[in-house]
């Protein structure tokens, strides 16, 4: 489907992603056919993808052309659909794309893996934990466009309240924070968002 949006003052049409669809733009060197495939944060194609996840879990639209939620996708998958965190080593590199739906495969067991490694993947970067509460078709949903960016739209509503508090709190050490929907005062340890 093609939707009118504004970008920056001027509107364009852009095709959204299908729930199993792929979007182009990967990185020059790398296929378009890739598991998953490539949303480049600040592109017209991811602002669709957040979209699209934004419709199917009732989130304010405003957060898919939201600064903070492209720099927060940037900062845990650089765009990359199912991409495995970086514990598990070269395998979270996306020129062995191959190898990902292995990991998949082993995460929707309810596998979790032995420290340091971490069960984190895809545009989010959830834990496999909160990818089974978070994706509208849980662990199945690894891989897929639309489950993951709805699943990381969800987290970010349910543990922060907003993009910009998320973005707001990145980073390794402990924070606290009050919560943009719910008004209570939290503290957290965390090593990313």
């Amino acid at each position: 489907m093609v939707v009118e949006v504004l970008l920056g003052g001027l509107a364009v049409g852009v095709l959204l992603a299908s729930s199993r669809g792929r979007a182009s733009g990967a990185p020059a060197g790398v296929s378009d056919a890739a598991q998953g495939g490539y949303y480049a944060p600040g592109s017209a194609d991811l602002y669709a993808l957040l979209l699209e996840g934004a419709a199917r879990t009732g989130l304010p639209s405003s957060w898919a052309k939201s600064a903070a939620m492209h720099q927060l996708v940037d900062n845990e998958s650089d765009g990359w659909i199912g991409r495995p965190n970086y514990t598990f080593g070269d395998v979270s590199d996306p020129s062995r794309l191959a190898e990902w739906p292995a990991i998949w495969a082993k995460l929707q067991t309810g596998w979790v893996p032995n420290k340091p490694d971490s069960s984190a993947t895809g545009l989010g970067q959830l834990l496999s934990r909160n990818a089974a509460v978070y994706y509208p078709d849980g662990l199945a949903g690894l891989g897929d466009p639309v489950n993951e960016a709805a699943g990381m739209l969800r987290y970010i509503a349910d543990r922060y309240g907003s993009p910009e508090v998320a973005l707001s709190v990145y980073g390794p050490g402990q924070f606290s924070y009050t919560h943009a929907i719910t008004g209570e005062r939290r503290t957290k340890d965390h090593a990313g968002y």
